[in-house]
């Protein structure tokens, strides 16, 4: 039988066990409980502190019965362990749908390290799956930046979580200023996120100004993986050695491979990721350092930063090695003046014989062993294989694939000019007798493509319209008032007004002179610009004088005198 006591606030202490720490709603709970009383009691037990007891369940009803004022709260007092403490909490507040997910993790972690449970115990006492418990306990490994802006609501839970798996803290911080749009248009670039993500509005004072937008969650999603997950495929040192940085381990082995970790990573599509970009840039370096220190005991040289910078191309992802280069790859084709086949490389040119190596670090981190260019031309004149070489490219010489491609261009030029001619022919055929709303919308839509992009904002400004001021926007206003309009004189004023606004009013470098179509639309519809233009003159000397100052004022009065 459950006794229920009526127990003074102020003999009540807050729990240190509950990791619930916002409370939203107090005020209008408390104006409720102070009009029709506290209908839940609150869950408590005995202890031994500052106060006779200690909650377990109800904090927020406590809380705001403080400030109703009530000088007592009903209670049921019950003797438990900080264990079952712990356990009732976590399960009350993971029923709640206001529960913040980090305090929920902060209790599956705790009850994992201070209760010895584990994943699947949690995930039965909860009611959770099994991945919801893993992806909840992951969020305890946020950082301080990320952390602060998930419990300010500036990050959504799936954002937090694609943040947490990234084992850096300082690579967490970055990231999280990139998904909340604090990032430069090259740190966007590489993952595909549009650049000018910005949102332009009006401030309290008229002025204009501009908050750059936050990623999405599938934004999100693709901006991470490309900048903070790495193919093991395409790592430049051998993945299975265990001994390139201490701790560390081989890859295939790592927790922070996404192969090992499902439950976390199922939005990734391959196993073998890694997800610890300082982790492999440690292994690219020491292994950089093993192969490096090997090619110089082996009598091999070793290229400096600036030697390799004439080496490999800037452009790209820094592998390509430059046709200026004095070394080359040799696995490269030889060039064209070499053999005319382009069939041969460097490498089989040379078979069984040897010219000047060296070694140097490219773009990706990878060590590439080169060939010294005049040494190995020299090797191949000694040996009279580049004559050979020759001749028999120009034998077996490829066909131009440029002039081919070329070629084949043209033939389908020829062939779409053809196709085009007679579709013109039968649609101007057709537009003799053209008729309906259907087709005056397609002129509408045709001659609002031509219109220029300022143009277009201009003719919004005019209709009072309100769009983003990003490339498009004004356009597509545009274009949704022609999909909605249905009547055909209001197509035919719409394509009147955009086949006019063509460059209507010349720029500052352009003069004074309005553009010729709309020009050409005033004289056929009889619009008399000239008439517009005094009336425009009109209103401003009335400005003008109505905005007169007032010495002005006082002169004339002197001479009337």
């Amino acid at each position: 039988m459950t006794t229920i006591l009526d127990l003074a606030v102020i003999q009540i202490s807050a729990s240190p066990w509950n990791h619930r720490k916002k409370f939203t709603g107090l005020d209008e709970l408390a104006a409720s409980i102070k009009e029709k009383g506290l209908i839940a009691p609150i869950t408590v037990r005995e202890c031994a502190g500052a106060t006779d007891y200690e909650l377990v369940v109800g904090e927020r009803r406590w809380r705001a019965s403080k400030l109703a004022g009530l000088p007592t709260i009903p209670a049921i007092v019950r003797k438990l362990s900080d264990k079952e403490v712990l356990e009732i909490q976590l399960i009350e507040n993971v029923q709640r749908v206001d529960v913040h997910p980090l305090e929920e993790a902060d209790g599956y972690q705790e009850l994992i390290d201070k209760h010895g449970y584990d994943v699947d115990a949690v995930a039965a006492k909860t009611g959770k799956s099994k991945a919801y418990v893993y992806a909840r306990l992951k969020l305890c490994d946020l950082a301080p930046v990320p952390r602060k802006a998930f419990l300010a609501d500036e990050l959504n839970p799936s954002v937090a979580l694609l943040i947490a798996r990234i084992p850096d803290p300082k690579l967490q911080a970055q990231a999280t200023n990139e998904v909340l749009g604090r990032a430069g248009y090259r740190e966007y670039r590489e993952s595909g996120i549009p650049e000018d993500r910005e949102l332009r509005f009006l401030n309290d004072e008229g002025k204009q100004e501009q908050e750059r937008l936050p990623l999405s969650v599938r934004e999100a999603q693709l901006h991470v993986q490309a900048r903070y997950m790495l193919r093991l495929a395409n790592a430049p040192f051998d993945t299975a050695d265990a001994t390139l940085v201490a701790k560390a381990g081989a890859c295939a082995t790592c927790p922070k491979r996404t192969g090992n970790q499902r439950e976390l990573f199922s939005d990734v599509r391959s196993a073998d990721v890694c997800t610890d970009p300082t982790c492999f840039d440690g292994k690219k370096k020491a292994d950089w350092d093993r192969k490096s220190a090997a090619a110089a005991r082996s009598g091999l040289r070793v290229l400096n930063d600036k030697e390799k910078k004439n080496v490999f191309d800037q452009y790209g992802d820094g592998t390509r090695i430059n046709h200026t280069s004095a070394y080359v790859d040799p696995n490269d084709k030889l060039p064209y003046d070499l053999d005319p086949s382009q069939k041969k490389t460097w490498k089989s040119a040379l078979g069984t014989a040897t010219s000047a190596k060296a070694i140097a670090l490219d773009g990706q981190g990878a060590a590439r062993e080169l060939l010294d260019r005049k040494s190995a031309i020299a090797v191949l004149e000694k040996a009279g294989k580049l004559k050979e070489i020759k001749r028999e490219g120009k034998a077996k010489q490829a066909p131009n694939q440029y002039n081919e491609q070329r070629k084949k261009q043209e033939v389908e030029s020829k062939r779409r000019h053809k196709v085009a001619r007679l579709a013109f022919a039968e649609l101007a055929e057709k537009g003799k007798d053209a008729a309906g709303v259907a087709f005056w919308q397609w002129l509408a839509g045709a001659v609002l493509r031509m219109v220029d992009v300022e143009d277009c904002r201009n003719l919004c400004k005019r209709r009072e319209i309100e769009t983003k001021l990003g490339n498009g926007q004004a356009e597509k206003a545009l274009a949704k008032i022609v999909k909605e309009t249905k009547t055909v004189d209001e197509l035919l004023a719409l394509i009147v007004e955009f086949a006019a606004a063509f460059r209507a009013v010349g720029g500052v470098w352009a003069g004074c002179n309005f553009g010729e179509n709309f020009t050409g639309a005033c004289e056929v519809l009889r619009v008399d610009l000239d008439k517009l233009k005094k009336q425009v003159l009109a209103a401003e000397k009335e400005k003008a004088g109505a905005t007169s100052p007032p010495k002005a004022a006082a002169k004339s009065k002197g001479k009337a005198k």
